[in-house]
């Protein structure tokens, strides 16, 4: 391929009028690049044994003998605008 033949193609993708997709299609080609390049260079993740061991304990129940608070309830059915007595 020429260099202008190279240059025209990459002139189509870059629309002037739409300077933000040629930024996200720019910027989101880098990204999924690297996302692929850090799973090829990076080790698999260990499997957590923490996560496995659980599994086998029972529930966590807690109770008290204390309670909390009553619920503090507001009424705001009173509340509102106050018509003006017309005199």
């Amino acid at each position: 391929m020429s260099r202008k033949s190279v240059l025209s193609r990459q002139a189509s993708l870059v629309d002037p009028e739409l300077p933000l997709r040629a930024y996200f299609l720019s910027v989101g080609a880098a990204l999924l690049l690297l996302l692929l390049a850090a799973d090829w260079a990076l080790p698999a993740p260990l499997p957590n044994r923490l996560i496995d061991s659980h599994s086998a304990l029972p529930p966590i129940r807690i109770h008290s003998e204390l309670k909390g608070p009553e619920a503090v309830i507001i009424d705001t059915s009173g509340f509102g605008p106050v018509p003006i007595p017309n005199t």
